[in-house]
């Protein structure tokens, strides 16, 4: 499971638009290259979270190599596996656990 920070005012379809301008521009409705979209809205402290669905393992991994650079500003919230913790990643590299009471879905939102 990946989870994407929104910023304030952010809908769902701009974070989307941001993504795609920034990890892989191919990422539109063309039939080719690995393929995305926007789920559900998750909440963590007050702070917004959109899920990414991807077939495309590369992509979640570039998302998460590019958070621990400086130049990507949005935090991710990761979990490889079912049995592993939810993982914060800040930007710059700084990674902690966090607790699955802290993540709230928001029933109002586009699940995928």
């Amino acid at each position: 499971m990946l989870l994407i920070s929104r910023r304030e005012g952010e809908s769902a379809q701009q974070l989307f638009d941001s993504l795609r301008m920034q990890i892989d521009p191919r990422l539109d409705n063309a039939q080719f290259g690995p393929k995305y979209k926007i789920g559900s809205t998750y909440a963590y402290r007050g702070q917004k979270f959109c899920k990414i669905c991807t077939y495309a393992g590369s992509l979640v991994m570039g998302i998460m190599v590019d958070t621990r650079k400086s130049d990507f500003d949005r935090k991710v919230i990761y979990r490889l596996d079912l049995e592993v913790p939810f993982q914060l990643l800040i930007p710059g590299g700084k990674e902690r656990e966090i607790d699955v009471i802290e993540l709230i879905e928001a029933k109002d939102e586009t699940d995928c």
